[in-house]
C-alpha cells in the first residue's frame, strides 16, 4: 500500500510538470524606424502566425515613437473601436497582447498608418492541441509547440515508466516474498 501511495504521488507530480511546459507560447515582433517585423516588411504586412492563447510581445527597438493599434476590417479604414491598443510606446519599451480567440487581426501604427502594417494570424487550439492549418507558426511558436510536445511525450513516457515500476514492484512482493 505504501508503493501504491508514493507511486500516485509521482504520477502526479509528473502530469502538473509536464502539463505546465506545454503552456502558451510568447511571440516577439520589432519596431523599427517604419516597419514591423524586420525593415523588409516597411510599407508591406507583417505577419505572425500563433495559436490560440499565446501571447504577441511588440518591443520598439528603433525609431520614434509607435502604435500597435488593430484596424478592424481594414486599415486603411480603421475601427473607431479597437480590441487592442498599445497607445504611444517609445524605444525600449513593449506592448504584450493576449489572442483568446481565433482569426484574422489586422493592426497598424498610428503614427505611420500606410508604412507599418502587421497581421496576426490566430490558430485554434482544439481539445488542447494546436490546430496548424495551412502552415507554420513563426519560428519562436514553432520552437514552443515542438518542446511542449516533446514534453508531453516524455510526460508520457514517464508515466508509462512510473507504471511499469509500480506493476514490477507489486509482482515481486506478491510472488517472490
Amino acid at each position: 500500500m505504501r508503493y501504491r501511495g508514493l507511486g500516485v504521488i509521482f504520477i502526479a507530480v509528473l502530469t502538473a510538470m509536464f502539463a505546465s511546459a506545454a503552456s502558451a507560447a510568447t511571440v516577439d515582433v520589432e519596431l523599427g524606424v517604419y516597419w514591423f517585423c524586420d525593415p523588409s516588411y516597411q510599407d508591406g504586412v507583417c505577419e505572425t502566425k500563433i495559436v490560440q492563447g499565446d501571447t504577441v510581445h511588440w518591443e520598439v527597438v528603433e525609431g520614434i515613437g509607435h502604435s500597435v493599434t488593430e484596424c478592424g476590417a481594414d486599415c486603411d479604414s480603421p475601427t473607431g473601436t479597437p480590441l487592442f491598443d498599445s497607445g504611444g510606446i517609445n524605444i525600449g519599451n513593449t506592448y504584450d497582447h493576449t489572442f483568446e480567440e481565433s482569426g484574422t487581426f489586422l493592426y497598424y501604427c498610428q503614427g505611420h498608418p500606410t508604412q507599418m502594417r502587421g497581421r496576426v494570424v490566430v490558430f485554434a487550439a482544439v481539445g488542447g492541441e494546436s490546430e496548424l492549418a495551412g502552415g507554420a507558426v513563426n519560428s519562436a511558436a514553432d520552437s514552443e509547440a515542438q518542446d511542449g510536445a516533446n514534453a508531453l511525450l516524455i510526460g508520457a513516457l514517464a508515466v508509462v515508466g512510473a507504471a511499469t515500476l509500480l506493476t514490477a514492484g507489486w509482482v515481486m512482493r506478491r510472488f517472490i516474498a
